[in-house]
């Protein structure tokens, strides 16, 4: 049987939704500053992304195992979105409808390049910093210079990535979070229609209280927006700190022109290279990028990881138990 090629983290029948003519979409990358039509089984892949090493073949495991996986899920979806959209203006959402949609939500945002890319930069920083704690502590005032170095290589990663897309512990969790949110479908009437990514589902800290607030899912003050189409955004906020938004539960909300600039400035940001949208209408996100060069760089830096505490003896598992990690996304909302 013939190997899949290329590997979507978006799916394409997803993203045939922000289409202009069911296959082709308007493209803005961000990182080459150039605006292009493309057809949808061109974006938001790359060649065997998630393909394990082929030394998986040695253990009974299929190197292409994910990517099949993934593919069902994403005809359940597709199918699931075509029952719900007809209606979803209209009657809103019901208790099922959110059991339904959440699993798809989470693997959503687990499946893409940006999430790997920051999953790996806090793996990599993190057992950095556990490396040069435990040096330090045994052998204090040694050079930086003569540090060991936490290495990963590229071919590695879709390794790491698989263990975390298919943690069923981990996965329970975030669905739990998730479920537990304020939830609403945004509606856009106005002449700019929403964009959507690379990575789709984004995210955004309306309290940046130290160890409290953050864009953790079930963090006091979250928010999680998921376009499902130009018109239709689905978003989640933290029952607790939005607890005025109660009325809006479950009901379908006309957004203002203000409300769509900051959603579509969140795909923006958080985006790991592409923008989609079903029309050329990307000067916002033009200018937005002209005055945060820092958000083009395709080796930007994503997570700052440091220790919470200064421990003179600890065990490694104690050292990991005080690393914070903070993301660099609020000085751009």
């Amino acid at each position: 049987m013939s190997k899949t090629k290329k590997q979507h983290y978006v799916p394409q029948s997803y993203l045939k939704r922000f289409a202009h003519d069911s296959q082709r979409l308007w493209v803005f990358d961000k990182v080459s500053g150039i605006i292009f039509k493309s057809n949808v089984i061109d974006v938001a892949q790359k060649r065997y992304f998630y393909d394990l090493p082929e030394r998986a073949n040695n253990l009974g495991i299929d190197v292409q195992s994910a990517e099949k996986v993934l593919g069902r899920g994403e005809e359940r979806f597709s199918t699931l979105l075509n029952r719900l959209l007809p209606h979803l203006g209209t009657t809103g959402l019901s208790e099922s409808m959110r059991v339904e949609l959440c699993p798809h939500i989470v693997m959503q945002w687990a499946r893409t390049r940006e999430f790997r890319d920051g999953m790996m930069e806090i793996v990599r920083k993190s057992s950095q910093v556990i490396i040069e704690r435990l040096v330090l502590l045994n052998y204090p005032g040694a050079s930086k210079d003569l540090m060991p170095r936490f290495v990963i290589s590229e071919q590695e990663e879709p390794t790491w990535h698989f263990k975390q897309m298919f943690d069923t512990e981990c996965i329970n969790e975030v669905e739990k979070s998730l479920l537990n949110h304020i939830w609403f479908i945004g509606v856009n009437s106005h002449p700019q229609p929403l964009f959507t990514s690379d990575n789709p589902v984004v995210r955004q800290a309306y309290n940046d209280t130290p160890f409290l607030g953050g864009v953790g899912t079930g963090a006091y003050g979250v928010e999680f927006a998921y376009p499902l189409t130009s018109k239709y955004v689905l978003i989640l906020r933290d029952r607790n700190y939005f607890w005025y938004n109660k009325l809006r539960e479950n009901r379908v909300i006309q957004l203002e022109a203000q409300e769509i600039d900051r959603l579509n400035r969140l795909q923006i940001i958080q985006s790991s290279r592409q923008i989609f949208c079903a029309d050329d209408q990307f000067g916002g996100a033009v200018d937005f990028c002209a005055n945060y060069p820092e958000l083009v760089s395709s080796s930007r830096e994503r997570y700052d990881v440091y220790i919470n505490h200064i421990l003179t003896q600890a065990t490694p598992k104690q050292i990991r138990d005080q690393i914070i990690v903070m993301q660099r996304l609020d000085k751009f909302s």
